[in-house]
């Protein structure tokens, strides 16, 4: 990986804000994938069960994926001589708040939105947050060209984006 190569921009070119990155995403699915856990233990009907449980475990995976990214890059950048600090001031601030606080990364109540929002409207703002990470992501998949690990990374996560988008639509559009 070039760590500081030409050829990155943003936020992928300086090691402290790709890793400051990569653990912000993982707190962000491993949030999700708490909500959707809950949101699999209300739910009465057994098929959308399977989707929310499938949705948590991907979420789970994910939020490992941009850990173990986060850790290599890290060590990437210490064996190159690249303090992984070195402009962590400009690195994007945490979504999320203090433990102390009632919100989640996404800026959620952590009360549980299956049971704040209903089945319906639940699955509605999952859709269009699945559809606006799916676009996220592969705006990131193609900034990271520079970094084959980091790109393959998002190429595997938008696989499950693009199932999390097909089976909210599939409901949405049955109701």
């Amino acid at each position: 990986m070039g760590l500081t190569d030409g050829k990155a921009n943003g936020v992928w070119s300086n090691p402290a804000r790709t890793i400051a990155t990569l653990e912000s995403f993982a707190r962000t699915e491993a949030d999700g994938a708490r909500d959707i856990d809950a949101a699999a233990r209300r739910t009465v009907d057994p098929a959308l069960r399977q989707h929310f449980e499938r949705h948590a475990a991907d979420e789970h995976k994910h939020a490992d994926m941009f850990t173990q990214r986060a850790r290599a890059v890290r060590e990437l950048a210490a064996s190159a001589s690249i303090s992984p600090s070195a402009g962590s001031e400009s690195a994007p601030a945490d979504a999320g708040t203090t433990e102390e606080d009632d919100v989640d990364s996404h800026g959620f109540f952590k009360s549980g939105l299956y049971d704040e929002l209903g089945e319906v409207a639940y699955v509605a703002m999952l859709h269009v947050a699945e559809k606006r990470a799916a676009k996220d992501f592969r705006r990131h998949h193609k900034l990271t060209r520079h970094d084959p690990e980091t790109q393959a990374l998002f190429a595997e996560i938008l696989k499950d984006e693009l199932y999390h988008v097909s089976y909210t639509g599939a409901a949405l559009r049955d109701w």
